[in-house]
């Protein structure tokens, strides 16, 4: 579908991501080009995976700790060029995976012109959403069930 889904109250973490599964909400977001060029769209996970990488107990006579340690790294961010607006839609139009429903949202970021140079930089867009670039700094966000938002 060429809808997404945004909650008003978003539920973030594990409890989110079973409500936005219930909801049937994709853990994906469309991008449309209205413009009259190319453009670039980048689509990432706000903020990094974190991943506990040890941890340990430490005992002596004067008390005792513990430590955990953790490692962060980026998620893929996944990237497209959508072509100018014409008559087919399926050219200007990209789906992006964001690969996990904690969040609830993505960032997107959109490069345009002859050399690419940045445009928007790191709008939110919330899961299953459509994002319109009419070539205006804010995008025309419509939300999963169907309702216009501001980016």
């Amino acid at each position: 579908p060429l809808h997404s889904p945004y909650l008003e109250q978003e539920a973030r973490g594990a409890v989110g991501a079973i409500v936005r599964k219930a909801k049937g909400i994709p853990a994906l977001v469309w991008v449309v080009n209205e413009h009259d060029e190319d453009i670039l769209v980048v689509v990432s996970k706000y903020r990094p995976n974190r991943m506990w990488s040890s941890g340990g107990v430490n005992v002596s006579a004067t008390g005792a700790g513990i430590d955990l340690s953790s490692t962060s790294f980026p998620s893929p961010a996944c990237k497209k060029t959508l072509a100018a607006r014409s008559g087919n839609r399926d050219d200007s139009t990209g789906v992006f995976p964001l690969w996990t429903r904690k969040e609830g949202f993505g960032v997107i970021s959109i490069f345009k012109g002859p050399n690419k140079e940045l445009y928007i930089e790191n709008d939110r867009i919330p899961l299953g959403a459509t994002a319109f670039f009419l070539n205006k700094p804010d995008l025309r966000i419509v939300d999963y069930e169907g309702k216009e938002k501001l980016s």
